[in-house]
């Protein structure tokens, strides 16, 4: 009997203990860790961000999401992707008290949920095109150029424009003015690119 109750009791304790051992995993704390918690990405480059579920679970399944799409995306792998540039002109057009350049994107799971905050650079010019390339003038014409960029939707347009003989057309803001007789090239330059046009002034 003495044998009975002590196996018995023996049974409760290990009862008890597995019991709480499963309270115990029930009420973990899941956390979720990003790899990186703030990147910065040209308009149009992408990025793959990496969340961690802790503990480790491997059937975690993590939702993505973006607190504006206008502005960056992610895909539900997170796969980051920079849409727009934000501008200050943005932020005093919003109702946002949070007023900032960095758009967030979440990674969350059950237990937890992780930020990063992505700032989008603006897209520079790649090449230059004068249009037209090529314009005869009469003195004291004016003329107006403008430019194509490459790639086309290029956040910076800040170019400088000049002449190659101001004694036969000047130039300010893409207004060619002929000053001469003769030819001349028109150029309009950022950084190291530039590209040119030919004007020649008769009379």
């Amino acid at each position: 009997v003495m044998d009975k109750f002590f196996f018995f009791a023996a049974s409760i304790v290990a009862a008890m203990c597995l019991s709480a051992c499963k309270s115990e995993e029930q009420n973990q704390v899941m956390a979720l860790r990003l790899d990186q918690t703030s990147i910065e990405l040209v308009k149009g480059e992408s990025q793959q961000l990496e969340a961690t579920v802790v503990p480790a679970d491997e059937n975690a399944e993590i939702r993505w999401f973006s607190e504006d799409e206008a502005y960056v995306t992610v895909d539900q792998n997170g796969l980051v992707t920079a849409v727009a540039l934000k501008t200050e002109e943005d932020l005093e057009n919003s109702d946002d008290e949070d007023k900032t350049l960095a758009v967030s994107v979440f990674a969350q799971y059950e237990g937890g949920a992780a930020e990063c905050e992505v700032t989008v650079l603006p897209l520079e010019p790649k090449g230059l095109k004068i249009v037209p390339n090529q314009t005869t003038m009469r003195y004291g014409e004016q003329v107006l150029l403008t430019v194509e960029y490459e790639p086309e939707d290029v956040d910076i347009k800040d170019v400088e424009w000049s002449t190659s003989n101001a004694s036969v057309a000047k130039v300010k803001d893409g207004v060619v003015t002929a000053k001469g007789y003769g030819g001349c090239d028109i150029i309009v330059s950022y950084g190291r690119i530039e590209a040119r046009a030919y004007i020649f002034v008769t009379q």
